[in-house]
């Protein structure tokens, strides 16, 4: 069984994002400072019904305004319903020229325990616990044109995983590199796992004497019943595929000034 779910979404100016981001998404996002916490809003709600489903933090920026050498940070929350645990990986789908030729970059990082909102002079959110490296800071390019996905640990029920991103304008960007330059950048989570069968009772004894076999008459056919899904079955929480899933966050780049 595998579930899909679409989030995508392409602005071009400041005041647009901000409607469509709500129109598109029905977030509701209202990006407040001083939070020591960072709060989710729920975004996608992937499978039957609902075994996998993605949150954005409720200070993350669905747009960013760039120059070289600055960063943009990009909380994503995924919790697991409907199974015990399941594997959990993450790719990345990224266009425009900020990625073609400024060289925009990503990076991701877990935490052992929970990020704390970065503040709204653009410092990264902090790991309260152990930050462990996901992935690198690496050209969104190169991760676009691999495919690559990147497996994390196992996500457990109940014990939803935080996931920081990082989008980062190189300092060696030029200034005809940038200028007038956008990007569209998508994040998709995969999961699997087996689903909770259900209990089967026990069978009830039969009230009434059972009824007489079916004898079939010349000409004539009967259809097989076809069998109850179980549940045990491997199953895809979530499948990220060309097109975004998850969450897309479009940067606009600003000229560097001299």
């Amino acid at each position: 069984m595998t579930s899909r779910a679409h989030s995508r979404l392409r602005v071009t100016g400041r005041t647009v994002l901000t409607a469509a981001a709500l129109a598109v998404l029905g977030l509701g996002l209202v990006l407040t400072a001083g939070r020591a916490m960072a709060t989710y809003r729920q975004v996608i709600d992937a499978g039957q019904p609902g075994l996998l489903t993605l949150s954005v933090n409720s200070e993350t920026p669905l747009w960013a305004t760039l120059k070289p050498g600055q960063e943009s940070h990009w909380l994503v929350q995924a919790e697991l319903s409907g199974a015990s645990a399941g594997s959990l990986a993450l790719e990345f789908s990224a266009s425009g020229r900020l990625v073609e030729t400024a060289g925009l970059t990503a990076a991701v990082t877990a935490c052992s325990g929970s990020f704390a909102a970065g503040s709204p002079e653009g410092d990264a959110p902090s790991c309260n616990g152990k930050p462990r490296a996901v992935l690198a800071e690496t050209p969104l390019r190169d991760l676009t044109r691999a495919h690559a996905r990147y497996a994390l640990a196992e996500l457990h029920a109940g014990s939803p995983r935080e996931l920081l991103v990082t989008l980062h304008l190189p300092e060696t960007a030029t200034r005809a590199e940038v200028a007038d330059a956008a990007a569209t950048v998508g994040l998709g989570v995969f999961a699997a796992g087996d689903t909770t069968p259900p209990t089967t009772p026990p069978p009830t004894p039969p009230s009434q004497p059972p009824a007489p076999p079916i004898v079939q008459q010349p000409g004539l056919t009967t259809a097989q019943p076809s069998l109850a899904t179980t549940g045990a079955d491997l199953t895809a929480l979530c499948l990220v595929a060309v097109g975004l899933i998850g969450i897309s966050l479009a940067l606009h780049s600003r000229r560097r000034q001299p």
